[in-house]
């Protein structure tokens, strides 16, 4: 667990799911795979990217964590990415079972369909995903993505991901409940004014006295804060921009 008190490492979160025999849905995972190459686009990383190292923070933003552990003789952070989106989409811990004698890593639709059940639409997903992953892992350099945001690019046009708010919806769901609004007294009704157009002490006047009695008044209010405006931020793969 990551100590920012704001914040879940990916491997805490996806390891609680994988208990339960649930997944992370396809366009969350597919959001989280392309902030991770976001983040390793952003600061860079000369050790290994897993999932113990990627912080989702409340908000929806992707981090990754400073390395604990000795940095590797040779950094492939694309392969390491590719790795984390198999593992999301898998729902399991890569293994070194999953790499074939050639070296390849085993494809997800291979995988997926081995250990459970794959609808039409899962399979259709993941096989559009699938040559991508692969591509991103494999065994000859040459063959994979000339970098991490030719990769995103790719990986977000075959699934597009879900909205930053649709994240954090999800992760308030995924991780607890999600916080009650406090407690509002409500205004003590009061009796609406009789039309003057109604004579007093005729059957109308009593009626309109008697709903008046049972209605509190609905005077509108002026609002006492500025509207809250949403904007759902830019994706960053989709264009030649780098991230902030």
């Amino acid at each position: 667990m990551s100590h920012d008190s704001n914040a879940l490492d990916l491997e805490t979160l996806a390891s609680s799911l994988w208990e339960c025999g649930a997944t992370v849905p396809m366009a969350i995972a597919s959001r989280l795979v392309l902030g991770v190459c976001g983040a390793v686009e952003a600061h860079g990383t000369s050790a290994e990217v897993t999932l113990e190292r990627v912080l989702v923070h409340e908000d929806g933003d992707v981090h990754l964590t400073r390395a604990s552990t000795v940095e590797p003789a040779v950094c492939e952070p694309l392969v390491d990415v590719g790795i984390v989106a198999w593992e999301l989409f898998v729902g399991r811990r890569f293994t070194l079972a999953d790499v074939h004698p050639s070296g390849e890593v085993v494809g997800l639709v291979t995988t997926c369909a081995r250990e459970r059940a794959l609808g039409a639409l899962e399979r259709r997903t993941l096989s559009a995903i699938d040559p991508l992953v692969a591509r991103a892992t494999a065994h000859d350099p040459s063959r994979r993505f000339a970098s991490i945001s030719a990769f995103a690019r790719a990986f977000g046009e075959a699934l597009p991901p879900a909205g930053r708010f649709s994240l954090v919806a999800w992760l308030c769901a995924a991780t607890g409940p999600l916080p009650r609004a406090p407690f509002l007294t409500p205004r003590p009704p009061s009796v609406a004014p009789v039309p003057r157009s109604v004579p007093r002490g005729t059957a109308p006047d009593r009626m309109l006295r008697e709903l008046a009695d049972l209605m509190p008044a609905m005077t509108p209010k002026r609002p006492t804060h500025a509207p809250v405006v949403v904007v759902e931020d830019a994706p960053w793969w989709t264009s030649s921009a780098r991230p902030d």
